[in-house]
């Protein structure tokens, strides 16, 4: 989506314990729909050739419907009209109840407005579609983590790791409901091979200092913030990096560890959805 591809479903704004999960990904427009004896081909976010379609040569009518009005949500959703978007990927869906994509957008797109309970079944569509769909593991973990099904989330993130071993969002949102659970050292190295992936993951490198500063690590936690003001000033996002600035200095100043309110009042809107 325009804005990082994805920034218009805002699934997952809230903290869980001050540490945010990343938001999830949805798939976008299907490309040069009338190719004879080609399957359709996927653009969605890492994956390549997925795309269900008839075995025939060509496409019938009813098919090359359900991916205009695929496409149609697609841009729906990227312009953050939820809503209208719902309704193209259904009635996609009814046309072609096996275009596994629509199921996953679907989800996407019913989780930002808040209905986790519909998105999960969603998911699970599209997983029993595509079973090799990594999206579709990191959307249902997502969407479990948020009803609270932690266990359960944490085993959708495995298994989209499983499938894409460079996924960096799954490593750090594992990390992010085994710290919801206790598990502060699988939550560091989940956060540090997210950094390994991707080494500008500034909001990794932020639950690191909140999670070393709150075990009294007050070396270890300034040196992580500074790593995450510095890499979010890069990245043009002043305001997280004021946000993690002003955090720094009460560490550096006052020795203080920071504690779950804390962390809240001066740095909830740092870790965002767009992670």
């Amino acid at each position: 989506m325009p804005r990082k591809h994805y920034s218009s479903i805002h699934l997952l704004l809230a903290t869980m314990a001050g540490i945010g999960l990343s938001s999830p990904v949805f798939a976008l427009p299907v490309q040069d729909l009338g190719n004879s004896g080609r399957s359709l081909a996927s653009v969605s976010i890492g994956v390549e050739n997925n795309h269900n379609t008839s075995p025939a040569e060509k496409p019938s009518e009813q098919l090359k419907q359900a991916e205009t009005l695929y496409n149609e949500g697609v841009t729906l959703q990227q312009q953050g009209k939820l809503e209208e978007a719902i309704a193209k990927y259904e009635e996609a869906i009814r046309l072609n109840p096996s275009l596994a994509f629509a199921h996953l957008n679907l989800g996407a797109a019913l989780a930002a407005l808040g209905k986790h309970p519909e998105a999960i079944s969603a998911y699970r569509e599209a997983i029993l579609l595509q079973p090799n769909l990594a999206e579709a593991y990191y959307n249902l973990g997502n969407a479990l983590a948020q009803q609270g099904e932690l266990p359960d989330a944490q085993a959708q993130y495995k298994q989209a790791i499983q499938i894409n071993p460079t996924y960096a969002k799954a490593y750090y949102n594992l990390g992010n409901v085994l710290a919801q659970q206790g598990d502060r050292d699988g939550a560091i190295a989940q956060w540090r091979e997210a950094i390994r992936i991707q080494p500008e993951f500034a909001e990794a490198y932020a639950n690191l200092g909140l999670i070393f500063s709150r075990s009294g690590q007050r070396r270890e936690a300034l040196e992580a913030f500074k790593k995450a003001r510095d890499l979010f000033k890069s990245q043009g996002k002043t305001d997280r990096a004021e946000q993690i600035d002003r955090i720094i200095q009460r560490v550096g100043t006052n020795r203080t560890v920071i504690t779950r309110s804390l962390f809240d009042s001066e740095y909830s809107a740092a870790i965002s959805s767009e992670a």
